[in-house]
């Protein structure tokens, strides 16, 4: 047994411990939701004088409201920018994430609530070390969270950061990609590092990802710069990016530089499964998105990589944790936060132990991060039970696109169309995605052509729209990664001949044109 197998079955005794609470707490859910909200609000209390009277779910339902980032939005701020905030000594970290009317949301990670995410993710572990015992003989590659350059120094993105400092330390040493990595000095020299990493390790066992798209990058990326990546294999140096990873040691692997030189089996210009193949020859298990529109890619991924099984992901927000894949569902994490639900159909609130199979519910969460009754723009369908735990399918996000992760919304859609007619004078009828787009998916901004536009004008709100887009930070990530194409204008002469394609692709039979729509094929 190798020293990455060791560490591995250590962290997994631990993971074993929380694996077998969940498990005695799927049969009693309720009193498990009411504990747990319990403890949220004495943890909240020293920083929340609101909560000193509330004694009781009906009391708690009463004094506060549903609530969105904008209600918690100067609270975080105030605590971002004072280092005296009472809340500061409990707070580990803000990670950034995107919002309908923020661009960036900051949400605080707290030592509590990041003890409510380490339940889920051991129990989620624990269960799939189990299912696929493959996974422990060989090391891991948890994606990072990449963050726009100007951002990533403001937070800590590793996913390992979410356990405790001594499985941290355990975790480190069976990671594909060191830590170290995220001190290059630009993304594309932390990227290139990243991708070299990978490669070096021929004993990868597990990816866990987010979204498909990003290890389809990984892939091509790998292909597209192997011979510069096999160049540093063999001389232990980064090659262009030698000045950007100055201090951070490079791997040397023979071996794997020389699979990256074998020729392809049928066509040199792509890589393909045997590529693959040849360079991960003991992965056990991905890990990813595979529901909703993520569920496009995973065709593709599987051109790659035929043999492995993909596990899909539940639902993991930076607000906290809903589901996660446990025993072949998507169970509710009823350890981790305090969980309401609002039934789609009735709009009534109701608790984890109220959901029935198939409704349609939006998750509402209160943890020790100080968000209470935070609702998430995601619609989910109850797709059963393990005990008593409802387990839950995430369907699609509420009013907004996603083709890789985005997240863009109608309210983001309708004020880029406002102030583009505004601005430039123009007619703009809706902000299409274009899901099969080539060579990548990309939003079109559709014009009316009663006016004539120079090449000019045509360029001025290309710019202006992939402007107003990158401040949305989950789309300028997708940008700066490559899974998007740049916005392009459309200009249509016949508005109804587009209205008649767009009701052809489900939009409900209506006349009416949203502000932002999806289109499997381009126009």
């Amino acid at each position: 047994m190798n020293l990455t197998s060791v560490l591995q079955k250590i962290i997994c005794l631990q993971y074993g411990v929380e694996h077998k609470k969940l498990v005695n707490s799927l049969e009693h859910v309720e009193s498990v939701q009411e504990f747990n909200l319990k403890q949220i609000l004495e943890y909240l209390r020293p920083f929340h004088k609101n909560l000193e009277c509330i004694q009781s779910y009906e009391d708690f339902a009463d004094q506060i409201p549903i609530t969105q980032y904008s209600h918690w939005k100067a609270g975080i701020d105030e605590m971002r920018n004072n280092q005296t905030h009472p809340f500061r000594h409990v707070c580990s970290r803000f990670e950034p994430t995107s919002g309908s009317t923020n661009a960036v949301k900051w949400i605080p990670y707290s030592k509590g609530f990041l003890m409510e995410i380490n339940r889920a993710a051991s129990a989620w572990l624990y269960d799939t070390f189990k299912e696929y015992p493959s996974v422990l003989k060989g090391r891991h590659y948890w994606s990072l969270s990449w963050v726009p350059p100007e951002l990533r120094n403001t937070h800590n993105s590793n996913d390992v950061e979410l356990f405790p400092f001594w499985q941290r330390s355990f975790l480190s040493q069976i990671m594909a990609v060191p830590d170290v990595v995220k001190s290059a000095k630009t993304q594309e020299a932390c990227w290139f590092a990243s991708l070299v990493y990978l490669v070096a390790c021929r004993d990868l066992s597990l990816m866990s990802i987010w979204s498909p798209t990003f290890l389809l990058q990984v892939v091509k990326d790998i292909y597209k710069y192997r011979h510069l990546i096999a160049s540093s294999l063999k001389q232990g140096t980064w090659s262009l990016y030698a000045d950007d990873l100055f201090g951070i040691p490079c791997p040397i692997s023979f071996e794997q530089a020389e699979a990256l030189e074998l020729p392809l089996s049928h066509d040199r210009f792509e890589p393909n499964a045997d590529f693959v193949q040849r360079i991960w020859p003991h992965l056990a298990l991905l890990s990813c998105w595979d529901s909703s529109t993520a569920g496009v890619w995973i065709s593709e991924l599987k051109k790659f990589f035929p043999k492995v099984p993909i596990q899909g992901k539940g639902l993991w927000a930076t607000e906290g944790v809903v589901t996660f894949p446990f025993q072949g569902q998507r169970v509710l994490s009823v350890r981790s936060h305090f969980y309401e639900f609002r039934c789609l159909d009735s709009h009534k609130i109701l608790r984890a132990w109220q959901l029935k199979q198939g409704m349609f519910v939006q998750p509402i969460i209160s943890s020790r991060s100080g968000l209470l009754r935070y609702e998430l723009p995601d619609k989910m369908r109850v797709s059963g039970a393990i005990g008593a735990a409802p387990c839950l399918d995430f369907v699609n996000r509420i009013n907004s696109i996603d083709l890789v992760g985005e997240k863009i919304d109608f309210d983001t859609a309708q004020g880029i169309i406002q102030d583009i007619n505004q601005h430039f004078g123009v007619r703009g009828l809706c902000l299409i995605a274009e899901k099969n787009s080539q060579p990548k998916p990309k939003y079109k901004l559709l014009l009316d052509g009663e006016i004539t536009f120079s090449q000019s004008l045509r360029e001025a709100i290309e710019d202006y729209v992939e402007g107003r887009l990158c401040d949305h930070y989950h789309y300028k990530l997708s940008r700066n990664l490559g899974q998007l194409g740049s916005c392009e204008v459309l200009v249509v002469e016949d508005s109804l001949q587009i209205l008649k394609k767009f009701q052809k692709a489900s939009i409900g039979g209506s006349n009416k044109i949203e502000p932002i729509v999806i289109l499997e094929s381009p126009l």
